[in-house]
């Protein structure tokens, strides 16, 4: 480990310092945010938010991914999509059908402004936020998260999230890997899954604050001795879909990303799990495919072919 690596403790628990003290002072009683505050709004409160929570949303995300919490961008950039349609739709004093609409279509524009996809928007605005498929819908929805595509492409540019070269794709005969590949996925998912609620659970009795500071002093203590795993982690998944990285490095990048990932999500750290999912995809994936091609060197296995396939499946099987 190089001497310098230490020093990565302090961003985590200096970001967890900041966030900790803004809930403690503003959030009067607001602690669960991302998608699961957004499904819990339009469940129960006819999609309207508060102009705290918003706040709360975007400064305490934004200290998160900064500070290097394992968290992504994308769940907070749902929660503000639906949080500022609806309070556009408070300040017009729309009707309740209307407001709901609107959470709709701010999903969808959150989603679509992430990754330049505005057809993923709108299927993950439908599907996990809406949970129908009407024409009244639909058609705002779609407009939105084009819309917000628009928008993002003339800020940013039009960049993709991840530089994908040229893969290989697989041969037929390698189709029962992938469904093995498939497996482990699902499995990975389910482990994932279980350790978050499991953390939870454990954690329930601890004030938020010390389930925050406890979340920086573990990240950070990771982050010591893989720097990879800190913040959203793009770059990284980058460099396996190229194939840049060893077997042993994606191994513990995996271990490890996991790790951190639940003490930041699980403890209630104010991100995103979409960022992350992907990261650990992408490292099952790649080591499936680079012990493929140790195992069967006559198939030639891309290790990029199955980072792309294990982001896949390990999003899917998680959310």
């Amino acid at each position: 480990m190089k001497p310098y690596q230490w020093k990565l403790v302090f961003f985590p628990v200096t970001g967890s310092l900041i966030i900790a003290a803004g809930f403690y002072f503003f959030s009067k009683g607001i602690h669960v945010l991302g998608v699961a505050r957004v499904i819990e709004r339009m469940a129960f409160h006819q999609g309207y938010f508060t102009l705290r929570g918003f706040l709360l949303q975007f400064f305490g995300a934004a200290v998160a991914i900064i500070s290097g919490h394992s968290v992504g961008r994308e769940g907070p950039n749902v929660y503000l999509g639906a949080a500022s349609a609806s309070l556009l739709g408070q300040f017009l004093t729309l009707p309740n059908n209307s407001i709901r609409t609107l959470v709709g279509c701010g999903t969808a524009a959150g989603i679509a402004a992430s990754f330049d996809t505005p057809l993923a928007g709108v299927i993950f605005a439908l599907e996990v936020v809406m949970m129908e498929y009407t024409l009244a819908v639909f058609l705002p929805i779609t407009i939105a998260a084009g819309s917000a595509t628009m928008v993002s492409i003339f800020v940013f540019g039009h960049e993709p999230a991840f530089v994908i070269p040229h893969i290989q794709q697989g041969a037929l005969i390698e189709l029962p890997l992938v469904i093995l590949l498939g497996l482990f996925a699902g499995t990975l998912s389910a482990l994932f899954i279980h350790l978050l609620q499991s953390v939870a659970h454990h954690s329930r009795t601890m004030g938020f604050t010390s389930k925050i500071m406890l979340s920086g002093v573990v990240v950070g203590v990771i982050a010591s001795m893989m720097p990879n795993v800190m913040g959203i982690g793009y770059d990284t998944v980058t460099q396996m879909l190229a194939g840049e990285i060893v077997l042993n490095i994606l191994l513990l990048l995996l271990l490890l990303k996991l790790l951190a990932t639940v003490a930041s999500i699980a403890l209630g750290i104010p991100g995103g799990s979409i960022g992350p999912v992907l990261f650990l995809g992408a490292c099952l994936g790649g080591s499936f495919g680079l012990i493929v091609r140790l195992l069967f060197p006559e198939l030639q296995a891309d290790a990029g072919f199955y980072s792309l396939l294990g982001m896949g499946a390990v999003m899917g099987a998680s959310l």
